[in-house]
């Protein structure tokens, strides 16, 4: 890595989403994605255009241990260069590392060929690709391996950090001379803005029978009744059916802005109610509200 050269992008990275794959796993059948997760916590953007090809740049995470074994979703690279507007680059791969600074080990997975969009989060889905994403326990490394050398071009793209600080042991380089480094040492001003989204493998869920999330009147469907039972519930007196159901928001309880969400959901485009919708589900960890009475076609 040759000594880095810190310049403040005049690009406002858009929030669109660059995908390399547009397939998703049904989050339904499994434990819910957690993310994206990311060091970077400023608002600038400074791009280091100070790699040599076969040089890497990435991010140690830190996950809460009782969350591991993990699996890897999709990784985000925000990508960018001075003026912006620059051709996209054909880089080598995208590597995952079970393991952290001082040496991360070899990579469990690559996805290669990673394409990147000058001024944009570029974020990859790798859950569809065969391969070993499962990190059994933190910390583990994302980086991008260069195939095209930037290093004192300045006008050239590549990666970025938020300017706000460099987190020493949380941003990595792989230096050719010089091997892994934690890039905070080699001079660079922030963290480097890298993302996961991720799952935990090994999620708990509660014993107990399937429901669809804002059915409280358990048809198997959710329409303007299923509020007005919840409303019931609430002021009236009336018996529950499913509690769980009840719960629109998903928030682990049972009130009135229930009863709000879901309207919204019907009449105003508000957002669905969570997983599980529209269809039946169990609860993921978390409290179990009870459903005394489940449809009958999620039985």
């Amino acid at each position: 890595m040759r000594t880095p050269i810190t310049i403040v992008s005049t690009l406002i990275f858009s929030t669109l989403i660059v995908v390399a794959c547009l397939t998703r796993t049904n989050a339904q059948d499994s434990c819910p994605e957690q993310g994206p997760i990311s060091p970077a916590t400023g608002a600038q953007n400074l791009t280091c255009p100070c790699f040599a090809i076969g040089e890497q740049a990435g991010v140690v995470f830190e996950l809460p241990a009782d969350e591991y074994p993990v699996e890897i979703l999709r990784v985000g690279i925000v990508w960018g260069s001075q003026l912006g507007g620059s051709p996209q680059s054909l880089e080598s791969a995208i590597n995952i590392y079970a393991g952290g600074l001082p040496d991360p080990g070899d990579p469990i997975f690559s996805l290669p060929g990673p394409v990147l969009t000058d001024g944009f989060v570029n974020e990859f889905d790798i859950s569809p690709i065969p391969g070993d994403k499962v990190i059994d326990s933190g910390p583990f490394t994302v980086t991008l391996r260069f195939a095209n050398a930037n290093a004192g071009q300045i006008f050239n793209p590549s990666v970025v950090n938020d300017a706000n600080g460099c987190t020493p042991g949380r941003n990595i380089v792989f230096a050719i001379p010089g091997g892994w480094n934690d890039a905070c040492a080699l001079g660079v001003t922030g963290d480097w803005r890298f993302q996961i989204v991720y799952r935990s493998v090994e999620c708990e869920t509660q014993s107990g029978p399937k429901f669809i999330r804002g059915d409280s009147n358990t048809d198997g469907r959710l329409d303007l009744s299923d509020a007005v039972l919840g409303l019931n519930v609430l002021f009236l007196g009336a018996a529950s059916l499913c509690r769980e159901a009840m719960d629109a928001n998903g928030d682990e309880t049972h009130d009135v802005s229930d009863a709000v969400y879901s309207l919204a959901f019907l009449f105003t485009g508000g957002p669905e109610p969570v997983t599980p919708y529209p269809a039946c589900g169990d609860v993921f960890g978390g409290v179990d509200l009870g459903c005394e009475s489940p449809p009958s076609g999620c039985l």
